[in-house]
């Protein structure tokens, strides 16, 4: 709504203290990749859901970690 203001609609959900402090957590994006076996097929749960891994971003020093939204940055700082 408008240029600052978000509209977060709940259904079936009565407005409480509990509701309002989730929607005022910063969620956390995350990146993930089916996981695949030995020859390239997805693997599944015992439900026969997929399995969802982490996708992982190599740091400048070639340490590894979990691929999250903190490697995006805002519209007012793209790289050009």
């Amino acid at each position: 709504m408008g240029n600052n203001k978000i509209l977060v609609e709940i259904p079936n959900t009565n407005v409480s203290s509990q509701t309002i402090q989730a929607i005022g957590v910063t969620g956390l994006l995350e990146f993930k990749v089916e996981e695949l076996d030995s020859n390239g097929n997805a693997v599944d749960d015992s439900s026969g859901n997929p399995v969802w891994i982490p996708s992982m971003a190599t740091e400048s020093d070639g340490t590894q970690e979990e691929l999250t939204g903190k490697y995006l940055l805002p519209d007012c700082c793209k790289m050009k």
